[in-house]
């Protein structure tokens, strides 16, 4: 075929099916060598579908696929050894059959499919299929990709592969080794159920959002070599059949947050609740499931760690496991405050007293006393791993009572010139101003709950006071004044937009402190 016979068959073929939109590119000076490997086959108008059928087993190259709907020829395809190169689909591409009765059944390919450097712009349907050869992704980009309830006898290679949208490879079969090394998924992956019944690579492997693993079967090797976990990750119900095959050396868990685990669950939970009557009761028991998934997630994981003795890997996993345990205890806290206002709508129903009341308040205090304690570990020390935040808070609490003792040098002669009386009453007032000041501001729960509980305290005090601890009033006005100080030191701790400045005007006051007044540094003077 002559340069001139294939420009006018491209004519045609755009007349034919958009006028002035060319459906296929074919550029002359890539593509002479294989135009007889292919031909066009057949058109059909109303579905706005075409053909293309491979006359031998030459590549396909350097191909632009632009029909708005595209479907192969699967029975033909299926029968020779496809691999396209440098090609781009900007249509979706489906490998399962057309016809719709053989939707959710496997469909055959027998021989290798193949595709090296290809873009898909737009969705790639591969599931339910059943490939007796190889299958091929060589530096693909993907948009939309699924994989799902699909087996794969031969090797499946996806190495440098990008995934831009959603990619689903649930309950997909590996019955060879499969290879995502280098790959990345810019959206969720989701590997729920999966088997993989060899070795399976996902050595530098990049995860920007979600990942899902639970339920995933590993019969062999799981190489996650200095792969990248930039968001949740879940490995809940996961098993191993080997835990010494498991390599998650070097894996990055750094920007996996407190945040993003709240983030993800609440996603979760309004996908699998939105159609259901009684919504906010199912939330907050979805909620709960989820956090505890994490947590096992988070704790399997760790355990195979410390069974390979990789205590430095583990410490990694260990860290998040806490972070899940507190979602659950804030979960579990807002359950049994909705189920108290259940019990009281039945009971002014009923005219009844419900005997479960003191119990159930007597848990929630636990639990909001264990969330108390795990939200201290994480912002002083990351829960016992971080060294820097351990020296900062230790910096910051001795500072913080170097600084009440020159305050009370400074003002313990105006409290005893006004009596006892006024000084206690006056130092309450500003106790109070201060915690009034702390609620309004504070938007977590949390941190009302704990200034709640302050200004009981405070009360409590004020009470005691006046009646058995009269001796006491100065003692219990420096407690008072600590609680402010303490309040303010601490704040400004968390407080992540000044923190460079208060670290260094915690360092410089440590350093005049250990210079005029070392003994400060022990606890009990």
């Amino acid at each position: 075929m002559t340069e001139l016979e294939i420009q006018r068959a491209k004519e045609k073929i755009a007349h034919t099916l958009w006028g002035d939109t060319i459906s296929i590119q074919l550029p002359l000076e890539k593509t002479t060598h294989y135009v007889t490997s292919f031909s066009l086959i057949s058109y059909d108008k109303t579905t706005n579908e075409y053909n293309i059928d491979s006359k031998n087993n030459h590549n396909l190259n350097n191909i632009d696929f632009k029909l708005s709907i595209y479907d192969f020829d699967i029975e033909t395809i299926a029968k020779y050894n496809i691999k396209f190169v440098n090609c781009s689909f900007e249509c979706e591409v489906n490998l399962n059959p057309s016809d719709k009765s053989k939707k959710g059944k496997l469909f055959e390919y027998k021989n290798t499919l193949a595709f090296d450097n290809v873009t898909f712009k737009k969705n790639f349907d591969c599931s339910f299929i059943k490939t007796n050869g190889k299958v091929m992704f060589d530096k693909v980009i993907f948009n939309e990709v699924s994989f799902e309830n699909s087996i794969f006898n031969k090797k499946a290679n996806f190495s440098c592969a990008k995934f831009v949208g959603k990619s689903c490879f649930a309950k997909a079969e590996f019955d060879e080794e499969a290879n995502f090394s280098n790959a990345k998924f810019y959206n969720n992956a989701d590997f729920s159920g999966a088997i993989f019944g060899a070795d399976a690579y996902f050595h530098r492997a990049v995860f920007r959002q979600d990942l899902q693993m639970c339920r995933t079967a590993f019969e062999r090797v799981a190489n996650f070599y200095f792969a990248t976990f930039e968001s949740v990750v879940n490995f809940s119900a996961c098993v191993i059949q080997n835990p010494r095959f498991l390599n998650f050396v070097g894996v990055d868990t750094k920007r996996i947050t407190l945040n993003q685990m709240a983030e993800y669950i609440n996603k979760k939970v309004e996908y699998e609740a939105k159609d259901n009557k009684e919504k906010d009761k199912t939330k907050i028991h979805l909620k709960i499931q989820h956090a505890q998934n994490l947590k096992d997630s988070f704790r399997a994981i760790k355990d195979t760690l410390l069974s390979q003795n990789n205590l430095l890997e583990a410490q990694n996993w260990h860290i998040l496991e806490p972070y899940a345990k507190e979602l659950e205890l804030e979960f579990s806290i807002e359950q049994g405050q909705h189920k108290k206002v259940d019990t009281k709508q039945k009971c002014d129903e009923d005219n009844k007293q419900d005997s479960k009341k003191s119990k159930n308040n007597e848990l929630d205090f636990t639990l909001w006393i264990d969330n108390a304690i795990l939200k201290l570990y994480r912002h002083t020390s990351n829960h016992h791993t971080n060294f820097t935040t351990i020296l900062n808070f230790t910096t910051t609490m001795i500072v913080s009572y170097g600084s009440l003792l020159f305050l009370m040098r400074v003002i313990l002669p105006y409290m005893m010139a006004y009596g006892e009386t006024i000084s206690y009453s006056v130092t309450l007032i500003i106790e109070l101003i201060f915690l009034a000041i702390f609620y309004s501001f504070n938007k977590n729960a949390f941190g009302k709950k704990l200034t709640l509980l302050l200004v009981l305290f405070m009360l409590a005090y004020f009470l005691l006071s006046s009646t058995f601890l009269i001796y006491l009033v100065y003692t219990l006005c420096f407690l008072m004044i600590y609680v402010i100080v303490l309040g303010i030191f601490y704040s400004l701790f968390l407080t992540k937009n000044i923190a460079d400045y208060f670290r260094a005007f915690m360092y410089f006051f440590l350093l005049w402190i250990l210079v005029a007044k070392p003994q400060l540094l022990n606890p009990l003077v």
